[in-house]
C-alpha cells in the first residue's frame, strides 16, 4: 500500500481537537483552497499538468450528456455573464432615460391591448389554457 502525503495544512490542527463528531465549518472559497492545495500536493509535476490540462479541457468541451446545452462550460459563463450585462444596461436606460422608458411602455401597453382584443380573444384563451396545462404537466 502506498502512502498518500498529508497535506501541509492537516499538520497545524492540534489533534487533540479533532473529534469523530467535529463541526468543520468553513466558508465555500476557503473549502475549496484546502481541497484544491490538497490534491496539488499529494500528485506528482506529471500528474499535476495532466489534471490541469484535463482541467482545462473539460472547460473547453461541449455538454455531451444529452441534456441541456451543448455548449461548454466555459461558453455557458460566457452567455450569462453577457446576459446579466444586458440586463444591467437595459435596467439603467430604463432608469435614466424617461423618452426610452415611454416607449416601452407605449409598446407594452399596445400590445396588451391588441393581445386582449376582441378580434385575438379566442386565440389568447387558447394560448392561456395551453400554458396552464402544459404547467400542470411538468
Amino acid at each position: 500500500m502506498r502512502r498518500v502525503p498529508t497535506p501541509a495544512i492537516l499538520h497545524t490542527i492540534p489533534l487533540h481537537r479533532i473529534t469523530p463528531m467535529a463541526n468543520l465549518d468553513l466558508p465555500d472559497d476557503q473549502m475549496r483552497e484546502i481541497v484544491s492545495a490538497a490534491i496539488l500536493q499529494t500528485v506528482t509535476a506529471e500528474n499535476r499538468d495532466a489534471l490541469i490540462t484535463s482541467a482545462i479541457a473539460s472547460l473547453l468541451a461541449p455538454n455531451s450528456s444529452g441534456f441541456g446545452s451543448r455548449q461548454s462550460p466555459l461558453q455557458l459563463a460566457f452567455n450569462i455573464a453577457i446576459e446579466q450585462k444586458a440586463k444591467q444596461i437595459v435596467k439603467e436606460m430604463l432608469d435614466t432615460d424617461e423618452q426610452i422608458e415611454r416607449a416601452v411602455e407605449d409598446i407594452i401597453i399596445s400590445a396588451a391591448k391588441k393581445a386582449f382584443s376582441s378580434e385575438n380573444k379566442d386565440t389568447m384563451i387558447d394560448s392561456m389554457a395551453n400554458a396552464i396545462a402544459a404547467g400542470f404537466r411538468q
